[in-house]
């Protein structure tokens, strides 16, 4: 005899789940099947693009100016008294042999400059001067080259956004006249060598990428930046390696990261996690209230049944177990199509970048995607959790229903 164990609790639940019982049972169990696979798609494709979109606008900031910021204090212009020298122990320890935190250090200094085109009048900007040329694996050029760096003369090249020679009516190769901003003023001709675009407007109205020496030569300086850039191989470890950083400076100098230095920009990207959750909250009302519907369904189409098992002395407890191990099928075999799905159309986007955006209200041109393994496991998790919860509801109501009516109900 088969008896009221586990054993026998999974044997009744296949036959049931087999069981032919009439259009209307195997279309409501399909249609439970298909709103829960559907609605955790939705879900998951939403932590996808959110992930994704924070990483990618982080990653193109990060790129341009790096993950951490080392500075003197200074009372005045930093451009002018904060010099920070190239020979630096700090500097050179990680220039040449980079860490396997610090993937490499930078030093920079900005000059205010005017810049004329062809007719779009005079505008302001920022030179940036380079000690090196960047890393084009985190700072990608849309066309043309990267700097080239002479050992004993300062290089006339330089980087310009796209937005900014599309404003300007430029190209690569054509020249474009800077009007520096010192004491007295001073004009150079450079050559435009590259197109970058980090769709992020603060950098892309205002940055001229140019030679370091090049600004230096224009105060007399010599070996010196405002400031160095540094780069790690992991951008989560830059608040965990400030102090360490700041530990190895001198007393006049402090390090800042990039998220405190564009606060603003980091704030906007974090406020995007409570929009998040305040989807996850609705996606799970709206899938609890249809599962609880149609689960209330399928146990009122199985109500002859369980009455006969009662009537045949099953526990109360043995009932719930066989109907539970319904419910965990369709809950698998829902799960496993909405991550199939998500997964799919996750990375068909990534492939192809089929969805695009409107790169200067987003800062994208197409709908990013990226997937981390924590969100994957607890939202499966919770998604289990509550379903399960869900259909003990009306089973239980379903138990109470005396054993007279039950049997009658065929």
């Amino acid at each position: 005899m088969l008896g009221f164990g586990q054993g026998g609790a999974i044997w009744v639940s296949r036959r049931l789940y087999a069981r032919r019982s009439g259009r209307t049972f195997i279309g409501t169990r399909a249609l439970a099947t298909a709103v829960l696979a559907v609605s955790f798609a939705l879900l998951l494709l939403s932590f996808f693009i959110l992930r994704g979109f924070q990483y990618q606008v982080a990653a193109q900031l990060y790129g341009a100016v790096g993950h951490i910021h080392i500075m003197r204090y200074a009372l005045s212009d930093a451009n002018q008294s904060a010099a920070l020298p190239l020979t630096d122990p700090f500097y050179r320890r990680f220039e040449k042999a980079p860490s396997d935190t610090i993937a490499f250090v930078q030093g920079v200094r900005y000059q205010a400059a005017l810049i004329k085109g062809t007719q779009s009048g005079v505008a302001g900007v920022l030179l940036k001067g380079v000690h090196r040329p960047y890393d084009t694996h985190l700072f990608q050029l849309q066309q043309g080259r990267n700097l080239r760096a002479r050992p004993n003369a300062p290089s006339p090249e330089c980087l310009l956004s796209q937005r900014m020679a599309r404003r300007l009516k430029k190209a690569v190769g054509d020249t474009l006249i800077v009007h520096v901003l010192t004491q007295p003023p001073r004009f150079r001709q450079l050559v435009i060598v590259g197109l970058f675009k980090t769709n992020i407007e603060e950098l892309d109205t205002r940055i001229v990428i140019t030679d370091l020496k090049l600004i230096n030569r224009l105060d007399g300086w010599e070996n010196n930046a405002t400031q160095w850039e540094v780069f790690l191989h992991n951008p989560d470890q830059s608040q965990s390696l400030l102090p360490w950083i700041q530990s190895q400076l001198p007393y006049e100098y402090y390090a800042q990261t990039t998220q405190e230095r564009y606060a603003g920009l980091f704030e906007w990207l974090s406020l995007l996690n409570r929009n998040l959750y305040i989807l996850l909250v609705l996606i799970f009302m709206v899938v609890t209230f249809n599962v609880a519907a149609l689960l209330i369904l399928l146990v009122r189409a199985r109500t002859y049944t369980i009455g006969v098992l009662k009537a045949l002395g099953a526990p109360f407890a043995w009932i719930k177990q066989v109907f539970l191990y319904q419910a965990s099928r369709m809950i698998a075999i829902g799960l496993l199509c909405g991550n199939a799905m998500a997964f799919g159309l996750g990375l068909l986007q990534q492939k192809t970048g089929l969805i695009t955006l409107d790169a200067t209200g987003y800062a994208l041109e197409a709908v990013p995607i990226r997937w981390l393994a924590s969100d994957l496991y607890l939202l499966n998790l919770s998604f289990v959790v509550v379903l399960y919860m869900v259909a003990l509801w009306p089973l239980h109501k379903q138990l109470q229903m005396p054993l007279i009516k039950a049997l009658n109900a065929k």
